[in-house]
């Protein structure tokens, strides 16, 4: 299927397309020799959440008002008034502007994420656990998304929906009883950590040992985020494997290398020594 149609469906099919539509021949023995279920790998916890969110109504009818809303709350204003011409300042994310209008631009920006956002954002505003401090954290993403290309949009997004807390007992269907969903969060959630993991052992490390060796600066500007996109999706398109974080499919190939062509074989072999299990790459001295 094209990758631009895909990304227009509302909500996307790939999100919820089984592992056998999408595991190609030659990945098939690799994907069956996964420990865990291939349905399970197909899956991830951003389902669940997903699949929440659709219960969710949001707090006001139009955006820019759950967005005032959001501004109220996370900076302690009086008044809708007040929150819809609040000018904010956030040096954590490196960001300031009106906050009111950029969450909006950010939210025109997207497709089919447009209601599951505000459904977030939304639960959180009724949730009473969610701090102020959490709240311009939430702002200031959305305000820097804004200003972001898809890739990043994409992350902010993620970002976002996956502080969601999803009641345990939520199942996404009515046939399955409330103690096996509660059972099935705590396993999805630890499954999810374990790919997490093994994502970034496998592809992000080796990609920042390769972009560390290059002196290509658009590589490494482009690694964090159209690099992990492009991985995402290559492993989504191989292999039907899903993880926390979404990719663009239709984004543009780029801030990936091949660590083995560079030369890097051997701080390759290091790296994923079964001693370093645990450690952080930057922690690492791998040489050249």
């Amino acid at each position: 299927a094209d990758p631009a149609s895909m990304e227009a469906e509302c909500p996307p099919a790939w999100l919820a397309r089984p592992c056998g539509y999408s595991v190609l021949d030659e990945y098939r023995p690799a994907v069956l020799s996964i420990c865990v279920a291939p349905a399970v790998m197909a899956t991830s916890t951003m389902a669940r959440v997903l699949a929440y969110l659709r219960t969710i109504e949001p707090v006001a009818e139009l955006d820019h008002e759950v967005f005032a809303n959001l501004v109220m709350r996370a900076f302690g204003l009086a008044d809708l008034g007040r929150a819809e011409r609040h000018y904010a300042t956030l040096p954590m994310l490196d960001v300031r502007g009106h906050a009111v209008s950029d969450c909006g631009r950010y939210y025109d920006l997207l497709s089919w994420e447009q209601p599951y956002l505000l459904s977030a954002i939304s639960h959180m505003l009724l949730d009473d656990s969610s701090s102020p401090d959490d709240l311009q954290i939430v702002t200031g993403l959305l305000m820097r998304g804004a200003q972001e290309c898809p890739a990043r949009r994409r992350s902010t997004f993620s970002m976002i929906v996956n502080r969601v807390h999803v009641p345990c007992d939520f199942a996404h269907s009515t046939a399955v009883a409330p103690h096996i969903a509660r059972l099935q969060t705590v396993c999805m959630a630890a499954i999810d950590d374990v790919k997490d993991v093994a994502f970034k052992r496998a592809f992000l490390d080796p990609q920042q040992l390769y972009v560390d060796s290059c002196s290509d600066w658009s590589v490494q500007v482009d690694a964090d985020v159209h690099g992990t996109s492009t991985l995402l999706a290559a492993l989504l398109a191989a292999t039907g494997i899903r993880l926390r974080r979404l990719p663009v499919l239709d984004d543009e190939a780029k801030g990936v290398g091949d660590p083995l062509a560079a030369g890097l074989s051997g701080p390759l072999q290091r790296l994923w020594l079964p001693q370093h299990a645990d450690m952080h790459y930057a922690a690492l001295r791998l040489g050249g």
